[in-house]
């Protein structure tokens, strides 16, 4: 694999275009035949061609010449006050902008956590075992109670904990508790650290934005599709009143939500959610989408567009041949080069580099003309 400014071009093109046809596909999600799995597939498929900026073994070079010169034109060209290329601007002010975000969401999710650390376990601990040893779930979740309002949430890879407020009925807890461990189970948290790492590389471009919101919904949806398809009639209405509930007595989510996954949020299309649960959810994975996606993953990777561009001390000594041009070997192991109209340009003694030009020997037709 080799990158190139050409290559990331066209990644960044790319995947822009994939994520806003998946964008325009789920946002009809309510009343479509796509799983939530099969949307999670696709956003994982684009996540992983952003972050594969290169040419591979069997990619092949076009040659553009006229707009993408005219770009590297204007990137090569020097900043007045700081003395470097527009290019090299742009990759600083994108690096930099990109490790700052970085930072302060690794030092907010640790604050987060030394303060969820320092605070006692919950007194419901011992239904979060019983659960635990239920769902056959095998990990060291911790279960904290927050003196303030929020919204249920888990958050931790290394030591995860599911954050309630104190102030959670104990009603609404058994469902609140069985979302946030299918979160777990489902390993959601690295798909939620991965959407949050694209936003922070490709921080510029809002598509990807979109793309992370629509796939938090896909989470949630997911999850309760899991959750709901064995329930009854009743448990469904109660597991739907626990929503409710927690909405109304949290009405904020936790100030530290870069890499926590909330038990409900009116963001996340609380219509559409309580539909896919009391009608059902298509659990079809859509073979074509997966297979359009891919194949457009795979296409994207086939070819790669190159500047156009010769040394002025080459161009000077260079000529570009017309189309039609073809060549006539002589009997003195010379090659005699012509344009279509059988004009002689000049001679050759290798030919190595001709590869895309006829060649015709003596006695062919077209070296008796």
């Amino acid at each position: 694999m080799t990158f190139s400014y050409s290559a990331l071009l066209e990644c960044i093109i790319c995947s822009s275009f994939f994520a806003l046809l998946l964008c325009l596909f789920v946002r009809g999600y309510g009343k479509s035949y796509l799983s939530a799995k099969c949307i999670l597939i696709c956003v994982i498929a684009i996540g992983v061609r952003c972050l594969l900026p290169f040419e591979f073994f069997y990619t092949r070079t076009l040659i553009s010449k006229s707009i993408l010169p005219t770009i590297q034109c204007i990137g090569e060209l020097t900043t007045p006050l700081l003395n470097i290329s527009v290019i090299k601007l742009i990759w600083f002010i994108w690096l930099c902008v990109a490790i700052i975000k970085f930072s302060l969401i690794c030092y907010s999710q640790q604050r987060y956590e030394m303060l969820l650390n320092a605070l006692p376990s919950s007194k419901y601990t011992t239904i979060m075992s019983a659960l635990l040893k239920e769902k056959g779930i095998h990990g060291n979740i911790k279960l904290v109670e927050v003196p303030w309002p929020m919204i249920p949430s888990i958050t931790g890879f290394k030591c995860p904990k599911i954050v309630i407020p104190n102030t959670i009925k104990e009603n609404d807890l058994y469902y609140i508790l069985l979302h946030e461990l299918e979160h777990y189970r489902q390993h959601d948290l690295y798909i939620l650290a991965g959407l949050q790492f694209l936003c922070v590389a490709y921080w510029w471009n809002p598509i990807f934005y979109i793309l992370k919101k629509y796939a938090m919904k896909m989470l949630e949806f997911r999850v309760d599709n899991c959750l709901t398809e064995n329930f009854s009639e009743e448990q469904k209405l109660d597991y739907l009143q626990s929503v409710l509930n927690v909405l109304k007595c949290s009405n904020k989510s936790s100030p530290y939500k870069n890499l926590n996954l909330c038990f409900s949020e009116n963001c996340l299309g609380l219509h559409q959610r309580f539909e896919c649960i009391l009608n059902g959810s298509s659990k079809k994975i859509s073979i074509s989408l997966i297979a359009m996606i891919g194949g457009l993953f795979f296409l994207s990777t086939i070819t790669v567009i190159e500047p156009y561009s010769i040394r002025e001390e080459d161009a000077a000594n260079t000529y570009e041949l017309p189309a039609g041009s073809y060549i006539i070997e002589t009997s003195q192991n010379t090659y005699e080069v012509y344009t279509e109209n059988n004009t002689y340009v000049f001679t050759l003694t290798n030919i190595e580099n001709l590869t895309n030009i006829p060649i015709y020997k003596p006695g062919d037709d077209k070296s008796q003309n």
